[in-house]
């Protein structure tokens, strides 16, 4: 559905006086972005307005509160404490997307914890605010409509058949997909702790929690956790290390199973990166597992092994859902295994077939996105989203926290 349809539906919580959209805005670039978008989806005359949070502060003091509010926040001296004030300002339900100058990850933490749905670095393109705006509107919607979310965390370990299958490149964007397409809260563990790519995919950098994690697993909780993670996204976080090869560490003793199981007490999904050695010296690493992604090439050895890793996680985990993902199809055509014949020689069947994009892999390397962030309706993108799904309790898709400001509503 459309951003106008979302704006233009009522809600079911008794609050059709209210105000649909109403925009605090500083600069005219801005302004003139939302005006555009304002006018295609019908919004009321002067719904964006110039100023900041301090215009904010005083126009809703004496106004109904709208049920979006989108905010400038970038000549605030303190946002955080300025959203506080507008708490008791605004009504249950009120959805917040933040605009500012600084690309800074803590401010970005703190006002996701003061309750804001998004918080976009200028200057922000068309797209993007459209798509925040959606899907600001579209958990209102869902918190209207009473949804519950699905208890309790699914881990998905994605493991590559063959060296070079591209398996860390889908682990990455289905992690995507589930935390900021799907508003799953997801971690992202790579357990390549040597040569892993995701930080790098998502142009991060990997600090020393991840190895102190496992050295020390007694030590895990919730604050050890904050401390190791790295943000990549509204929604997702980042484990991943980058340890020297003379470190002499030994992947096999470390405390890799409570660093997981402390993930699934703060997180709704866990996406673990696996390499394919690692499963054969840990087997019963997966045998928790809700989902186990194989990530294949359709060449002869990607069938062979194929065959025999659906055998090892049939034996080990009987109860994970196996998921056979064919990527790269399309690189070398002529060498490749028809996907027929592959299915049918192997007696699996594959649950997606992703295409092989020179172009798009070099854009999303250039930039440290994920590619299905650059290109979020290619057909890399539908078929990364099945395995995104199964991340985020398949079909059922949480919904985002409260309205804004729960905390001053009870």
């Amino acid at each position: 559905m459309n951003v106008a349809a979302r704006i233009l539906l009522p809600g079911s919580t008794g609050d059709e006086a209210r105000t649909p959209v109403l925009a605090f805005v500083g600069d005219e670039a801005t302004r003139a972005t939302l005006a555009g978008i304002g006018r295609q989806a019908g919004w009321p005359a002067r719904a964006v307005r110039e100023g900041g949070t301090a215009t904010a502060l005083n126009e809703l003091a004496v106004m109904p509160t709208p049920r979006l509010l989108v905010l400038d926040v970038s000549g605030s001296a303190d946002p955080v404490a300025a959203i506080g004030e507008l708490a008791d300002l605004c009504e249950p339900g009120t959805r917040v997307l933040a605009i500012g100058e600084a690309n800074d990850a803590r401010l970005f933490r703190d006002l996701q914890r003061a309750g804001v749905d998004d918080y976009l670095v200028k200057p922000v393109e068309e797209g993007t605010l459209r798509e925040a705006i959606d899907d600001a509107l579209a958990a209102r919607e869902t918190e209207a409509a009473g949804g519950e979310k699905t208890a309790g965390c699914r881990t998905v370990v994605v493991v590559g058949v063959r060296g070079g299958a591209g398996a860390s490149l889908i682990a990455v964007n289905a992690a995507w997909m589930a935390a900021e397409r799907l508003g799953r809260r997801t971690a992202l563990l790579d357990l390549d702790f040597n040569f892993g790519t995701a930080s790098l995919m998502l142009d991060r950098e990997p600090g020393p929690g991840l190895r102190d994690a496992l050295l020390s697993p007694g030590r895990i909780d919730e604050l050890f956790l904050e401390r190791a993670a790295t943000l990549a996204g509204k929604n997702l976080s980042l484990f991943g290390a980058e340890m020297a090869l003379e470190d002499g560490f030994d992947p096999a003793a470390a405390g890799i199973e409570p660093l997981v199981a402390r993930l699934e007490d703060g997180f709704e999904g866990v996406v673990a990166d696996m390499p394919r050695d690692l499963l054969a010296m840990r087997p019963n690493l997966i045998a928790e597992a809700a989902a186990v992604v194989l990530v294949t090439d359709l060449s002869l050895a990607g069938m062979r092994d194929s065959m025999r890793l659906a055998m090892l996680v049939g034996s080990v985990a009987p109860k994970a859902r196996r998921v056979l993902v064919g990527n790269r199809v399309g690189e070398f055509p002529r060498a490749e295994v028809p996907p027929a014949t592959f299915e049918k020689s192997t007696d699996l069947r594959f649950d997606a077939l992703v295409p092989y994009d020179a172009k798009l892999a070099a854009r999303a390397a250039q930039h440290g996105r994920a590619l299905v962030d650059l290109q979020p309706r290619g057909r890399f993108a539908r078929a990364v989203e099945a395995i995104g799904r199964v991340v985020a309790h398949e079909k059922k898709v949480s919904p985002p926290k409260k309205g804004w400001f729960r905390r001053n509503r009870r």
